[in-house]
């Protein structure tokens, strides 16, 4: 099991079981957990914008090779998730508040004109098929099934996009890395039931059911920037409280 945490010293910490003597299944699965744990700690905000992680000190740390710790920064890169600098190394990219802000903003534009068409143009089943999305987020609350809940409500979300009729709004809303920042809105989300999460998403079929346009586009709208708002004053607090750059390497 890997574990990350922040030291005192804003060093990042990993530490696994796994042997050095890893065969190349075994090293797909390192990749494979440090890629998870590298990727929850960015978007629960451990790691923050800016913080560096040491390629050379994590292998060091896990008894591997680079090999598997390359891979897993890569597949974050091609995320969003970190950056590789020449010369200087790998760093988090994460989402200062003003970008996290930014972020919902997009969204719910986007978001708000596919609604407005969905709402007159949408297919006969799209309505039961979000109902039935809307089940299945409400199931993996209940279990407390974060993956799951997250990758149901992006797929409630893309349907909606799609039954626009534009690709170039689905096109745009893809480039926004909709599956990690709706796992970053849940992580981040402090004192909201998982079940509140899932059951609020009715409001929106309502809308979309009642072929009011303008309806629908204020609904979705506020459906996303009411959640913005709650994961991004947090993040602001906690930003102000720790003002300062940050050098993150792997703690010894």
């Amino acid at each position: 099991m890997i574990t990350i945490t922040v030291d005192r010293r804003n060093t990042l910490a990993v530490a696994s079981e796994v042997t050095a003597s890893a065969d190349e299944p075994q090293l797909s699965q390192v990749s494979q957990l440090v890629y998870g744990e590298l990727r929850q700690a960015i978007l629960d905000g451990t790691l923050q914008a800016g913080d560096r992680v040491v390629e050379a000190e994590v292998a060091r740390k896990l008894g591997v090779s680079r090999a598997p710790v390359r891979e897993a920064l890569r597949r974050l890169q091609q995320a969003g998730l970190v950056e590789h600098r020449p010369r200087h190394g790998w760093f988090a990219i994460g989402l200062t508040p003003a970008d996290m802000w930014d972020l919902y903003l997009v969204r719910a534009s986007v978001e708000g004109i596919s609604a407005r068409r969905a709402s007159t143009q949408a297919p006969p089943d799209l309505l039961a098929e979000l109902e039935a999305l809307i089940e299945k987020m409400v199931v993996s609350a209940e279990h407390e099934d974060l993956e799951d809940l997250a990758a149901n409500d992006v797929r409630f979300h893309e349907l909606i996009i799609q039954s626009s009729g534009s690709s170039l709004l689905h096109r745009i809303w893809r480039l926004l890395y909709p599956e990690v920042w709706t796992s970053m809105s849940l992580l981040r989300l402090k004192g909201v039931a998982l079940t509140e999460i899932a059951e609020r998403h009715r409001i929106v079929v309502d809308a979309l059911a009642s072929k009011d346009q303008d309806w629908a586009e204020a609904v979705i709208k506020r459906h996303i920037l009411e959640i913005g708002r709650r994961v991004v004053a947090p993040a602001q607090d906690s930003r102000e409280r720790g003002a300062g750059s940050r050098s993150v390497g792997i703690g010894g």
